[in-house]
């Protein structure tokens, strides 16, 4: 009888002879599902993308999903649904959700009789165990009862109070009067949908400027050939409305005849509000109503089932937080571009989330130009990284367009091929220089930055938990590390609270308020937890750069194809990439376009205003 084991567990120790698969990490000793889905990552991707992009055609009794969560021909909710985003800082089992595709192909390699199942994580027990059932292979499932008792408080609250009070959220918001600035809209200018966030104000001349650190110089090339920009602003936290505000009566230049600014967020009313909530309510119990849901989870040609993995982004996505939010942003973006006058192009960083959908539905529907998908940072070199990617089938589908740009910029030649390679049309890609790395160019350039002072810098992830784990980690093995002379610690400007970690204090490190061109070149040592792209940046400045990832997920890094970055996920491989030299050899352009003359914006925009018809772009 042929036994094999599956464990969830990173330790090594054996429990018997039979051939043991690792759910988590890479593990030397044993055989690393990891491995397997890093030599099978194309068919295993496009596996799961499909998946997707098969589910709103599926069926309950007579309405498919995609009816269920139909609004208009412009806006699709399920289309805004974290099950669709895919994105792995919000929807947290994707990762698994891969490793049991590629367990399913062990399994059909292996033949075994029997799986011995060692398991922490309840959902990925059940869903091999479900595995087992329907391909007739006897199991048995050890549970490591003690882990079940690490988990948030947060995930035991039901969903019923975290919607309540999501929604209490939004109706509080609606009594924030005198909110709008004196936002006065250009006929056929370029509207440029952004965050409110990473930014600084500047004298010129006999106005103020607004610099983004997403956009950088690119608009003053639309300011120097008379074009008007209109910035529509997304914030990222509670405080959004009153920085939002201050930023405003401080700085009332800021609005005047070439650029004027707005917060969306600012734009929510009562009768939104109420309109928003009616349509959740009839979704909500549209779904709850659904018969043989789990159903909809099975893998086409496939014994898998995702029911147990997916649940929670269920839920949030039918009757939680997911769905109110995106009716409520759908409407508000309805109500600023339905008064906006015609604008001939819209921009937007495109990272494929549910606010962009909703845009992306609001700005046709009021039939305005050309909108175009900027990658600003680094999205398409995250290979694992889902929300950037769809499948092959996605594009065969014209009704798709309404929910693409019309156009995709990338900014580098990896981006490029990859996109391509995803079966993204290439009619509908045009080459950007990045705007967020441009300003390296005298750092790339210059190695007069480049010495070794055994300073750290610890650069935090958008996940809590991410940075945590990197932060206690590396206190373990402060001890081990020779002649450190300062330890600096920078948090996710998306999630500042992990400035309260708590054992910061207990180490000695310090939190860092400069700007982060200026931690990297005070720091030798760049050392990022999870998917930072500020790993590019580090490693573009010549600095020794090592990203530490969360064994239970796939490694979305950008540097992920880089050599000269160093990968690790344990205390151990983090002593050795800290301990041991890197040599770094650059070419800025095998990973970015990098220009301060910006030749490539310059043409796009060029075009973009001629009298071309730009459908031939």
């Amino acid at each position: 009888m042929k036994i094999i084991n599956i464990t969830t567990y990173t330790s090594s120790s054996k429990k018997n002879n039979n051939k043991t698969y690792y759910w988590n990490g890479f593990n030397k000793l044993g055989y690393s599902i990891n491995e397997y889905i890093g030599s099978h990552k194309y068919e295993i991707r496009d596996a799961y993308l499909s998946f997707i992009e098969n589910i709103e055609t599926k069926r309950s009794e007579k309405l498919s999903i995609k009816n269920i969560f139909y609004n208009n021909e412009f806006h699709n909710f399920w289309h805004m649904s974290s099950i669709y985003e895919k994105s792995d800082n919000k929807s947290k089992s994707i990762s698994d959700c891969i490793k049991l595709i590629a367990f399913e192909r062990i399994i059909n390699f292996e033949k075994p009789d029997f799986i011995r199942i060692y398991s922490d994580n309840i959902s990925v027990a059940k869903s091999i165990k479900e595995l087992c059932i329907k391909k007739n292979i006897r199991f048995k499932i050890n549970y490591k009862l003690t882990n079940f008792f690490n988990i948030k408080i947060s995930s035991l609250i039901p969903n019923l109070f975290k919607i309540v009070l999501f929604i209490l959220k939004y109706f509080i918001s609606c009594f924030n009067l005198n909110k709008k600035s004196n936002f006065i809209p250009f006929k056929n200018g370029v509207s440029i949908f952004s965050y409110f966030l990473n930014f600084k104000v500047i004298k010129n001349d006999n106005y103020k400027l607004f610099i983004s650190d997403f956009w950088n110089n690119m608009p003053n090339l639309l300011l120097k050939n008379n074009k008007k920009v209109s910035w529509l602003h997304l914030g990222v936290d509670n405080k959004a409305k009153n920085n939002f505000n201050s930023l405003i009566n401080n700085n009332k230049e800021i609005n005047n005849d070439k650029s004027q600014h707005l917060l969306i967020d600012n734009y929510i009313s009562f009768n939104i509000f109420f309109r928003s909530l009616y349509t959740f309510i009839v979704i909500s119990t549209k779904t709850i109503l659904m018969l043989n849901i789990k159903d909809l989870f099975n893998m086409d040609k496939s014994d898998i089932n995702f029911f147990f993995l997916l649940k929670k982004d269920w839920i949030r996505s039918t009757r939680g937080s997911n769905l109110f939010f995106s009716i409520i942003i759908s409407k508000i973006f309805d109500e600023i571009l339905s008064k906006l006058p015609h604008q001939k192009i819209g921009l937007y960083l495109k990272e494929n989330q549910a606010w962009e959908m909703a845009l992306l539905g609001s700005w046709r529907k009021y039939n305005h130009g050309k909108i175009i998908g900027i990658d600003n940072t680094s999205g398409y070199l995250r290979y694992w990284d889902m929300r950037f990617y769809k499948s092959k089938k996605f594009f065969n589908n014209r009704k798709n367009n309404l929910i693409d740009c019309d156009l995709t910029g990338v900014n580098g030649i990896k981006s490029r091929d990859l996109l391509i390679a995803s079966g993204y049309p290439k009619e509908r890609i045009v080459e950007i220089e990045a705007l967020r790395y441009n300003h390296l160019t005298e750092y790339i350039d210059d190695k007069s930055n480049v010495y070794k002072n055994n300073k750290f810098l610890l650069v935090g992830d958008y996940e809590y938990d991410a940075t945590n784990k990197l932060i206690f980690d590396f206190s373990k093995i402060i001890n081990s590390i020779p002649n450190i002379s300062k330890i600096s610690f920078r948090p996710h400007p998306g999630n500042l609270k992990t400035n309260n970690i708590s054992s910061l204090s207990n180490y000695n490190i310090s939190i860092s308020k400069q700007t982060l061109i200026l931690d990297i070149i005070e720091h030798d040592n760049i050392i990022i937890a999870g998917s930072s792209s500020v790993s590019l940046e580090a490693y573009l400045m010549h600095k020794k750069t090592i990203v530490y990832l969360d064994i239970k997920k796939l490694n979305t890094s950008p540097a992920n194809a880089i050599e000269g970055i160093n990968f690790c996920s344990n205390q151990k491989d983090l002593l050795n990439a800290i301990i041991k030299g890197t040599s770094i050899s650059i070419n800025k352009n095998d990973i970015f376009w990098i220009d301060n003359n910006l030749t490539k914006w310059k043409i796009l925009l060029n075009r973009l205003f001629s009298n071309k018809n730009l459908d031939e772009m």
